[in-house]
């Protein structure tokens, strides 16, 4: 599903909130109401927002506060930092470059995470620690509380999906993705003296299986569903959702065995993407390769 960060104002997409308390409590009931709250959203656009998500409110502030101090160091210093050819981690400022019309407005940072295998291993206090320096060690130790949280989060919600489509047993997305990798982006959208010449973040499609935004309460964020660029308004203490995930064989199976949608690899996705990524009015049409790969 694609989507952007820019100008709000637009129709509301339907993007409903769906309260998480029930069904992480493991009462049965509340979960079956969840779960068809969950399969309309990803039947008609694959967007929801999560409360009483478990994920800790102060970690959230205390990300957000932790990375303010990274976009508030000095351009030369943010610019050591800077993402290198061939890598998707690291500061980056406006890609200027992908975009035919209206610049992008907005700085980010990007860095790997992955389930660890122990509890001591901690992988993102040590990217913290070696690449940025020791005065970003509680910076690292925050964001690794954070990333954590939100993989467990992730691991409910596939958890969930497969009950909406009646694969719990076979655990289906916890054994596909339990074991996988994220990307941690953080975007900073500074103050610009003429908006009107620019986005926030252009036209995009996630290349992940779900997606775990939190916005802040400025908001901006669209969805494009039923041809319209519709905005996802911000909801306090809210998570917004983005599933783009791989069908299992049991319900492709009793669908009559054929893929609506191909499979592909990230990095086919990454490739094409490198080849193609002028944002324009025909960036979503360009998208229509995966559909392609089923002929």
């Amino acid at each position: 599903m694609a989507k952007r960060r820019f100008n709000p104002g637009l129709r509301r997409a339907n993007a409903p909130i769906i309260d998480l308390a029930g069904f992480l409590a493991n009462d049965k009931a509340a979960t079956a109401a969840t779960v068809e709250l969950l399969r309309a959203a990803c039947t008609d656009h694959g967007f929801f927002q999560v409360t009483n998500h478990g994920v800790d409110e102060a970690v959230i502030q205390a990300a957000h506060d932790e990375i303010d101090a990274l976009f508030n160091l000095p351009t030369n210093e943010k610019l050591r930092l800077r993402r290198q050819n061939g890598s998707v981690w690291g500061y980056s400022g406006a890609h200027a470059d992908r975009f035919a019309k209206k610049l992008p407005w907005k700085e980010t940072y990007s860095f790997k995470f992955y389930h660890a295998s122990g509890p001591e291993e901690k992988i993102v206090v040590d990217y913290f620690d070696t690449v940025l320096g020791k005065e970003f060690i509680k910076t690292g130790l925050v964001y690794q509380i954070y990333c954590e949280q939100m993989n467990k989060l992730a691991m409910a919600l596939f958890e969930l999906v497969e009950v909406s489509l009646g694969v719990e047993a076979e655990q289906y997305y916890r054994k596909l993705f339990e074991e996988g990798s994220s990307i941690m982006r953080s975007n900073f959208y500074p103050k610009c003296e003429q908006p009107e010449l620019v986005l926030g973040t252009g036209p995009h499609a996630d290349p992940t299986a779900i997606t775990i935004l939190h916005q802040d309460q400025v908001g901006g964020l669209q969805v494009f569903s039923d041809n319209k660029w519709k905005s996802v308004g911000p909801c306090l203490n809210a998570l917004v959702i983005n599933l783009v995930l791989r069908a299992p064989e049991k319900i492709v199976e009793a669908d009559g065995g054929i893929r609506k949608y191909p499979d592909f690899k990230g990095a086919d996705l990454y490739d094409f993407t490198q080849n193609h990524h002028r944002v324009d009015g025909a960036t979503l049409d360009n998208f229509r390769w995966l559909r392609a790969l089923c002929c």
